[in-house]
């Protein structure tokens, strides 16, 4: 059985929302690459309907982007919790063209 491991961004005071918002200006090297090899070493990716929607509208048109994570986020298995998403749309789930 695969492990659970969630990485989540969160500022000193709790704010948890809207993390593009703010996030990117504390992004450093070091950091960056912690995320880059977290995403590299995932085996499949387990999101929420709201952030499924967010992947699919952003990530499933790019393909070997500057960071290299596009190629990994978009033909990673993907787990979507929700009690509203009735069928995920197949734009996020396919694996890239080659």
């Amino acid at each position: 059985m695969g492990k659970i491991i969630v990485y989540e961004n969160v500022t000193l005071d709790g704010v948890v929302e809207v993390p593009e918002m703010w996030q990117f200006r504390y992004l450093s090297d070091d950091v960056a690459e912690l995320i880059k090899a977290q995403i590299l070493d995932t085996d499949a990716i387990l999101l929420g309907r709201v952030t499924y929607d967010i992947f699919a509208a952003f990530w499933s048109s790019r393909t070997n982007n500057e960071f290299g994570v596009a190629d990994k986020l978009n033909t990673a298995p993907k787990y979507v919790v929700s009690s509203m998403l009735e069928k995920a749309e197949r734009r996020l789930l396919n694996a890239i063209p080659e």
